[in-house]
């Protein structure tokens, strides 16, 4: 009888799924990478044909098919998503798909032709953070470009190769199809994508998205001038000596970001130099035997005002600064510190922040 049951339980969930099924053609090419777009995520995939493949994308509701050979014979693909929808596509090689996505509801084509060289290099430069880079020919590369998650360099292997797409698609699931036909002598080497696919030049004001953080270089900018207009928050964290003073007057947070404003006043006539400003997190020393150990923090923007000298601090005078730092917090036994170094000089100055100190940042 449970054998029985269970048989139902399957049969009727696979008419619920004929029910639901729905049925399409693709063109596929060995030169053109084809996304399937979704409403709802991904949960079974059957290519029907050893000479087609794919995999789905970050955001788990894309499916991305491509062909191995040309001129394969005519195949499936099949797809089951989490709303209970089966969808059944006869695919077929077409070698110039005269699309890029498909989404249930519309054909989406690579409008926009991009020239790509072998001696120089595209940057494509997005509005938001890019999830996944998809290249239909391998004599065509696209990488990240380091650390930062909207922008990305592509750039032919040889002069001559084949037509082929490329897609971009963005965190918030934007895809940005694009045709890539090689040109040793390309108009624009930067191309700015806007996420509702308009393209334009690039200019030195585009803004980058840094990616370890979920600010960018302008807001931080921004954010650097709110906080240094904002008067001082905390007077007692710092260090005075040799009548120079550091110290902390303001700390704040931002989404995935710590902002720390640091103070630094030159009580002598002689001028400070700074070397360098150093941040790290160490154990507090309990032993001293115990070997402490140090982790240096980079910050990811600093923010100085207008017409400040970020070298030279002259006698009886003061300025102020912005470190942001990725978001963090600490074990009651690790203590972040600020150290600023003068260059040929011993007027090196520290101070510490607790991590209870950190966890009052201010929301901004």
């Amino acid at each position: 009888m449970k054998i029985i049951r269970h048989l139902i339980i399957v049969l009727f969930g696979m008419s619920c799924l004929t029910a639901n099924a729905l049925e399409d053609s693709l063109a596929v090419s060995n030169l053109h990478t084809v996304i399937l777009d979704f409403k709802s995520e991904i949960k079974y995939v059957d290519f029907g044909s050893s000479e087609i493949f794919g995999s789905k994308l970050s955001s788990g509701k894309m499916l991305s098919i491509q062909a191995k050979v040309p001129d394969f014979h005519e195949t499936t693909l099949s797809v089951v998503t989490g709303d209970g929808k089966f969808y059944e596509f006869k695919v077929y090689y077409e070698k110039n798909p005269n699309f890029a996505v498909w989404n249930n509801e519309s054909l989406i084509s690579s409008k926009d032709t991009i020239g790509i060289s072998s001696t120089k290099t595209i940057h494509f430069l997005c509005d938001d953070r890019i999830s996944d880079l998809l290249v239909g020919n391998n004599n065509v590369i696209a990488a990240y470009a380091k650390g930062i998650e909207n922008i990305v360099k592509v750039k032919a292997l040889k002069s001559d190769f084949d037509s082929t797409s490329f897609v971009v698609v963005t965190k918030s699931g934007v895809i940005c199809p694009f045709l890539l036909v090689p040109n040793q002598n390309p108009a624009d080497l930067s191309v700015q994508i806007a996420t509702n696919h308009s393209i334009l030049t690039a200019t030195s004001e585009s803004s980058v998205l840094f990616k370890n953080a979920a600010v960018n270089n302008l807001q931080m900018q921004k954010l650097g001038e709110y906080v240094f207009s904002e008067k001082h928050s905390i007077n007692n964290i710092g260090i005075i000596k040799q009548r120079m003073c550091f110290s902390l007057s303001g700390l704040y947070c931002k989404d995935d970001v710590l902002l720390f404003r640091l103070n630094l006043t030159n009580n002598n006539s002689i001028d400070y130099e700074i070397d360098f400003i150093k941040v790290y997190v160490q154990d507090k020393k309990t032993d001293k035997k115990t070997a402490v150990q140090e982790e240096e923090l980079s910050p990811i923007y600093v923010y100085y005002p207008n017409n400040v000298n970020k070298s030279i601090l002259k006698g009886d005078s003061s300025m102020s600064l912005i470190f942001f730092l990725k978001r963090f917090t600490l074990p009651p036994n690790r203590i972040l510190y600020f150290e600023v170094f003068e260059k040929n000089g011993g007027r090196h100055l520290r101070f510490s922040v607790s991590h209870t100190e950190i966890l009052k940042a201010k929301n901004i």
